[in-house]
Formats: structure tokens, C-alpha cells, sequence
């Protein structure tokens, strides 16, 4: 999903994870940092006739990453724990 979603010249930077709905349900996001011409409709194009299923996605400025530079899904998850809607 990173690389199909990397592919989007408009991507500067990508980490994809689940995170639990307010179900207790995985559900996969995409961290994405923006490129000034990024287009939301254009990858949301892309990713349809790859991917089945609902993806949600976060805006973020950077990707959080440890020393190593690996990309901390923990920080990623956390994030969007508090944006959950509660039903």
C-alpha cells in the first residue's frame, strides 16, 4: 500500500497501519505528508481499483520516525485514537 500510494508524484511521504475503530476493529489508514500540488480526488483515484475496502487517511507535516529512521506506527495509532467517532 506504501509503494502504490509513494507512486503518486504528489507523495512526500507515506507509512501505512491499522488502528482500532471505536468497535475494536482494524481499520487501515495512511499517513501521508503532502507535496503544495497534491490532489485528494487523484489518489483516492488510484487507490479504488487497488485496494478493497475503506482506507482513511491523516495529514500530517512529517511521518513519525525513531533514530534508525523505521516509522513508529505506535506515535501513528495514538493519533488517531483521540479522532475516532464514538457511536
Amino acid at each position: 500500500i506504501e509503494e502504490l500510494v509513494r507512486s503518486y508524484p504528489a507523495v512526500r511521504d507515506v507509512a501505512a497501519f491499522a488502528a482500532p475503530n471505536n468497535l475494536g476493529i482494524d481499520q487501515l489508514w495512511i499517513a501521508v505528508v503532502r507535496a503544495p500540488d497534491f490532489d485528494e480526488a487523484a489518489l483516492i483515484q488510484i487507490l479504488t481499483p487497488k485496494i478493497q475496502g475503506k482506507v482513511r487517511a491523516l495529514y500530517l507535516a512529517a511521518i513519525p520516525r525513531n533514530d534508525m529512521g523505521k516509522i513508529r506506527r505506535d506515535e501513528l495509532k495514538k493519533m488517531v485514537a483521540t479522532d475516532q467517532p464514538t457511536h
